[in-house]
């Protein structure tokens, strides 16, 4: 709590003065800006704004004045919305204590910054840390009554830069009235005002003109920041009402009032009374807070037991499965080992009888090509035969018309004979069927000599 204050002492004269001066600032900038532009080309806000020196610093001021009437009323009406989010925690079967005010002030804490900074959340915060301070609610009214003054004071405190600035502006445009008047006067010469009257008066009234202008503008800005500063006030009456109704109604009788005037002593009692119990319910939490370190120290040591048994039972395990491991991956090694030699043995022998094979399938190939050289040769001699059996017949044709060629058919038929003789002897040898004519031929000659 004390720190909120002293921030609240570091930032008040920013919060007062300096946001106003930077936003004042920001919109006179702003607005002259857009005169000089032309944006705003309206002549009377030209002649009562821009045309004297005094008449710059009006603006200003009033801008200035505007921003922290402005800022004031967000902070009024930005109040109003939080009334309702602040509130009391009340115990349901009887009032407020002594003792209850500490978990009191720890509730509005709890609540947001903007919440706490409020006027309600301040009003109670002080009430309660003056019922904490004290030990008795009995001048709580009284207190709550200081509270209230307190903050009208501080209130009126606040608007003291509007007040300055309402005192001042229209001292400005006096001022600049005075200024005007006297320059008008310091340029206006005799000789002027005998040679050619009239252009002197002329001047003497353009420079008059200008001169009230600051007056007239003072005097309406003036009135213009008085009227927003009633607003203003108005809001902030209202809102002080309704937190001095909202503290009363939260405070006011909702604590236990032990003792009287006539017995003093039963609120010493009381207080003796709340004493000891406070000082029993210290005990017991720090009774609670041994117990509970206890039990952690032993649920500590249990834990670093049940890790140092885990652990154990891990290096264990991880031995065992280990050695395991070992004698499985020895044992793989040698069946796969003894798997490879007995393949390489099948596949040497299956490469020795695909070698014996191609040998064999060599071999039949070479008996092959001779068998073929044979059956050619035989093929030549049976198409031979088949010549000579043409020709014989022909022969025995004409031989059958031929007398005393039965010898010759008889010395023909023997040589076939022989000849077949020869024949048969060269298809044993070669073990092939072959089908033969020449016993046909033989037997003709024979009837043909006969």
């Amino acid at each position: 709590m004390s720190n909120v204050k002293n921030k609240k002492l570091s930032v008040v004269f920013f919060e007062s003065i300096g946001w106003p001066l930077l936003c004042g600032l920001g919109l006179c900038v702003l607005f002259y800006a857009l005169v000089h532009v032309g944006l705003i080309s309206n002549p009377m806000v030209r002649r009562y704004f821009a045309g004297h020196p005094v008449e710059y610093v009006e603006a200003l001021l009033f801008f200035v004045g505007l921003a922290a009437i402005a800022i004031n009323t967000l902070n009024v009406v930005g109040q109003f919305g939080t009334l309702g989010q602040i509130q009391l925690k009340r115990p349901e079967s009887r009032n407020w204590r002594q003792r209850d005010v500490p978990t009191l002030l720890g509730d509005i804490e709890k609540l947001p910054g903007y919440i706490r900074q409020s006027q309600l959340a301040s009003r109670l915060r002080e009430a309660l840390e003056y019922v904490e301070r004290k030990g008795s609610t009995k001048q709580l009214d009284d207190e709550l009554k200081y509270l209230a003054d307190l903050a009208t004071v501080r209130q009126y405190e606040k608007g003291a830069l509007v007040r300055v600035i309402i005192w001042a502006t229209p001292m400005l445009g006096f001022l600049g009235t005075v200024v005007g008047i006297t320059l008008a006067l310091g340029n206006l010469s005799p000789q002027a005002l005998v040679e050619t009257p009239e252009t002197a008066m002329e001047s003497l009234l353009a420079g008059l003109s200008v001169a009230f202008d600051t007056t007239a503008l003072g005097i309406t800005l003036t009135i213009a920041l008085m009227f927003s500063r009633f607003l203003t006030g108005q809001l902030e009456s209202e809102l002080l009402a309704t937190v001095e109704t909202r503290v009363n109604h939260e405070l006011v009788g909702r604590f236990e009032e032990v003792g009287t005037s006539s017995d003093p002593q039963v609120a010493t009692v009381q207080r003796l009374s709340e004493s000891v119990v406070l000082t029993v319910e210290d005990l017991v939490q720090r009774q609670t807070a041994a117990l509970e370190s206890v039990v952690e120290l032993n649920q500590r040591q249990w834990n670093e037991l049940s890790g140092v048994a885990a652990k154990q039972l891990r290096e264990g395990l991880s031995s065992a499965l280990h050695d395991s491991l070992l004698d499985h991956a020895t044992v793989l090694a040698r069946s796969e080992d003894e798997v490879r030699q007995q393949t390489a043995a099948h596949w040497h022998r299956l490469q020795e009888l695909l070698t014996a094979n191609m040998g064999v399938m060599h071999e039949q190939q070479a008996e092959l090509a001779k068998q073929g050289d044979l059956a050619l040769k035989v093929l030549q001699a049976t198409g031979n035969v088949a010549t000579l059996q043409q020709s014989l017949n022909d022969n025995l044709q004409s031989l059958t018309q031929a007398e005393g060629l039965g010898s010759a058919f008889q010395s023909l038929a023997d040589t076939l004979h022989a000849l077949n003789t020869r024949l048969d002897q060269k298809r044993a040898t070669s073990r092939g069927p072959q089908g033969n004519a020449t016993p046909h031929v033989v037997k003709a000659l024979r009837e043909k000599a006969a």
